[in-house]
């Protein structure tokens, strides 16, 4: 069952807020027929920014969706998706989009915001591995064999 058939039987309220924050807009035909529900889509920031570069671009020359997209081999309606940023755009398009455009792929990644990037922590260096949270004996020393064995090696 649909969580908007689940929550109009539930007698839960449809426009509250809250709701359409979670669930997205909910539209009924009648009492008893459901006819669509949206959910709210988040797209990934980086590939909104690609995508608003691609259209500013785009608009600049003057060049339509339908042309962009003749170029592409794909449908104006895609070329809309990839500008939203609803689309990730690949690397081969991306490259077919910069040729047609006259700019580098670089020129689509300008201005990205730091904080758009994910954060990776970096792994700590075999040495400084800590197997003293190992509560078994045997394996704590066995950890710590193989530990200075790679540091051996790798030294």
């Amino acid at each position: 069952m649909s969580i908007s058939r689940q929550r109009r039987r539930s007698g839960e309220n449809l426009t509250d807020l809250k709701s359409v924050l979670q669930y997205g807009p909910v539209w009924l035909k009648s009492d008893r027929q459901w006819v669509a529900e949206r959910r709210l889509t988040l797209f990934d920031p980086i590939d909104v920014h690609v995508g608003a570069r691609v259209k500013l671009r785009r608009k600049r020359l003057g060049m339509s969706q339908e042309r962009l997209g003749a170029t592409l081999n794909v449908t104006f309606q895609q070329i809309q998706k990839y500008e939203r940023g609803a689309n990730r755009i690949g690397a081969s398009n991306l490259y077919k989009i910069s040729c047609a455009l006259g700019v580098s792929p670089a020129f689509f990644f300008e201005g990205i915001d730091p904080d758009m990037l994910p954060v990776s922590s970096p792994k700590p260096p075999v040495s400084e591995a800590n197997p003293t949270a190992i509560g078994d004996r045997k394996v704590r020393q066995a950890v710590e064999d193989l530990i200075q064995v790679l540091v051996e090696r790798t030294s």
